[in-house]
């Protein structure tokens, strides 16, 4: 992008790339000098490079962990950084920047309900997120994790998902796909949302995903009485 400051790539080292599920891979990687140190907040993340590709990936890893990501592999529209990672063995070289991007406002939420948004990967992180609050759980109200996947094939932090559950998080996933014609067939997750029961006019919204579903949730948040500006975001 024009006039976009140069990001400085950094020698790293991916630890290992494992299946999570259904076109999803786990990647651990060693970072570069200083990674720990920059990674701020829940929702950040950095750029990866791999066999002459380059990525953006958010982190799955809140700020002071080894840094891991979740990725999407064998997409059709892009990812070929993703793909590299994947394919790359266990020690590899790579290179990395430090972490980017505002993260989550999650101060914002403090004192309120909150619920968590996300399609696919997108729960990568959301995962830091969720962590985060429960690591401070007297701070914030009731938690919701609402989760749109393709398929129950392509569930991934499968156990992850049940010790939330078991801190009291209710978590609903939603099932659906593009048709022929681009339209989403299925369930979505701002419409288990709408339906929830849950006051969008008093709870905060922490959502990752795609600009037509961040949109259509801001939609239910003005509908319920609520304020769209305020939805939280990591970009």
């Amino acid at each position: 992008m024009s006039g976009e400051p140069a990001r400085r790539f950094a020698p790293a080292r991916l630890l290992g790339a494992r299946p999570a599920a259904e076109e999803q891979v786990l990647l651990e990687v060693e970072p570069p000098d200083g990674f720990l140190e920059a990674h701020a907040r829940p929702g950040q993340f950095c750029r990866i490079r791999a066999g002459g590709a380059e990525g953006f990936f958010a982190m799955l890893s809140g700020p002071g962990a080894p840094p891991r990501f979740l990725v999407r592999v064998g997409n059709p529209d892009g990812g070929e950084a993703a793909d590299a990672l994947a394919a790359l063995p266990p020690g590899s070289p790579i290179e990395m920047t430090l972490p980017e991007g505002r993260g989550f406002d999650l101060d914002r939420a403090r004192g309120k309900d909150v619920c968590f948004v996300a399609t696919g990967t997108g729960v990568a992180p959301v995962c830091a997120a969720i962590e985060h609050v429960l690591a401070d759980r007297a701070a914030y109200g009731a938690l919701r994790l609402d989760l749109g996947l393709k398929s129950a094939g392509h569930l991934a932090l499968g156990p992850a998902l049940e010790r939330w559950r078991a801190s009291g998080v209710t978590i609903e996933i939603a099932y659906s796909t593009l048709d022929a014609g681009g339209a989403l067939a299925g369930a979505s997750v701002q419409d288990n949302l709408r339906s929830s029961g849950v006051d969008l006019a008093r709870a905060a919204v922490v959502a990752v995903g795609q600009g037509a579903m961040l949109g259509a949730l801001r939609e239910v948040i003005r509908a319920a009485g609520g304020d769209p500006a305020g939805l939280i975001t990591n970009v």
